[in-house]
């Protein structure tokens, strides 16, 4: 009885490993355009939403032309956040996070914004929470978080790869 329950036991650890995730459906996406990613989950309605941002940047062409908006209501061009702007108010703080960075990498924060710092150059971008929101090039539209997958496309374009994957 025991070597049988064992056996069905290595059978269905077999069967998980050979079949990997495939087996359960995709509850999470990633919405990718121009080292820019977005990171999403199904609501429970069904629909995706996009909960975090990380932006890797390359140089500020690649940085969307969107507009942040900070906790007292200034909005700021994404691309035009500076590095005396970030360090006017803090001096960063390392993160066992920054491993895939720089040595001298350092993260600051503007609002719920985190910027990655290396050399004196803003390296990567992110944000993630209910209090981020971004603003359309026009300043007509703000958009929060979590964005819908339409929003995202109406704020970034269309996405040069959408990943979907099994989020546990």
């Amino acid at each position: 009885m025991y070597k049988s329950i064992v056996g069905v036991c290595f059978l269905i650890v077999l069967t998980i490993l050979f079949y990997g995730c495939s087996m359960w459906p995709h509850n999470a996406r990633l919405f990718k355009k121009d080292g820019l990613t977005l990171d999403g989950r199904l609501n429970k309605s069904g629909e995706m939403q996009y909960v975090t941002l990380s932006i890797e940047v390359h140089d500020t062409q690649n940085i969307p032309q969107v507009y942040i908006e900070l906790e007292n209501g200034e909005k700021v061009l994404l691309r035009n956040v500076s590095i005396g702007k970030l360090t006017k108010d803090n001096s960063g703080f390392m993160s066992s996070s920054l491993t895939k960075y720089p040595q001298d990498a350092r993260y600051f924060t503007l609002g719920e914004y985190r910027f990655v710092v290396s050399e004196n150059r803003i390296i990567a971008i992110q944000a993630y929470g209910d209090k981020v929101a971004f603003w359309d090039a026009s300043l007509k539209k703000r958009y929060n978080f979590p964005l819908a997958h339409n929003e995202a496309i109406e704020l970034f374009g269309n996405p040069d790869e959408v990943v979907d994957y099994t989020f546990w």
